[in-house]
């Protein structure tokens, strides 16, 4: 999926067709993200009525939640399309009674990690970023940056069972694949609820009795909780003649 971006315009008065950019949307990679500039928002709040600014204010500041949320859930690697976006942003507008309005998604040659993010804002809205409460990243997050990174160009990456064997019925997505090195790859994050793990572990016996010829590595962060570390240790027990389990950092100084 390509990450993208899209302004967010605010249009203060009925009478002209002037429009004031007050927002950033970013899109991929790490999920979305949304940046408000408050200096611009300061600006806005000097021009139109206060009744109208506060209304304009909590519609922004509730699709910036709805952002977050979306982000942070840590159930999976979560990604918005354009499409679905553009969606959700006409909703925004509709809701305003179009006074909130925004730029088609525009394609962005960059993994669009919180870095570009905030590169991309100082760009297109001269903000400097702000200090936040820090977000822990979902393992999924952190994996997914790493299985893009440039040392696994050689791999396949993300891509669907069907993909790489087409006789197959399997509906699942492989992290990491190579053919020649008889190589399958893929994550889990045992601190995730355990409907969740549960349906992952599911996935890894599919992979392991259809690529039986192959090498098929779990890669997943140390459990933090007691519940993780027993499944860890029960499924290491039943499944090591199937299955590799690798701590993700030693899988991140292996060599293919």
């Amino acid at each position: 999926m390509e990450s993208f971006y899209s302004l967010i315009y605010i249009k203060p008065s009925v009478l002209n067709d002037e429009l004031l950019c007050v927002a950033l949307f970013t899109a991929g990679a790490e999920g979305p993200r949304l940046y408000i500039s408050e200096k611009r928002m300061r600006l806005l709040g000097d021009v139109v009525h206060r009744n109208t600014f506060l209304s304009l204010r909590r519609h922004l500041k509730g699709f910036q939640q709805q952002v977050d949320k979306y982000r942070t859930t840590g159930n999976d690697l979560l990604l918005f399309d354009p499409t679905y976006s553009s969606d959700q942003m006409a909703k925004l507008s509709q809701r305003s009674k179009k006074a909130i309005k925004y730029s088609a998604p525009t394609t962005v040659n960059a993994w669009m990690d919180e870095n570009a993010h905030l590169d991309l804002m100082m760009k297109m809205l001269g903000d400097k970023p702000q200090k936040k409460k820090q977000v822990r990243k979902s393992f999924y997050h952190k994996w997914r940056a790493l299985t893009n990174a440039n040392r696994y160009l050689e791999f396949k990456r993300d891509v669907m069972v069907k993909k790489v064997k087409r006789n197959s019925d399997l509906d699942i997505k492989i992290d990491l694949f190579s053919k020649d090195k008889k190589l399958v790859v893929k994550g889990l994050d045992f601190n995730t609820s355990s409907k969740n793990v549960s349906e992952r572990l599911k996935e890894l016996v599919a992979l392991s009795d259809e690529f039986n010829a192959y090498s098929l590595l779990c890669v997943y962060p140390k459990p933090r909780k007691k519940a993780g570390r027993d499944t860890l240790n029960q499924v290491m027990s039943e499944l090591s003649l199937k299955i590799e389990f690798v701590p993700i950092n030693d899988f991140e100084t292996m060599k293919f």
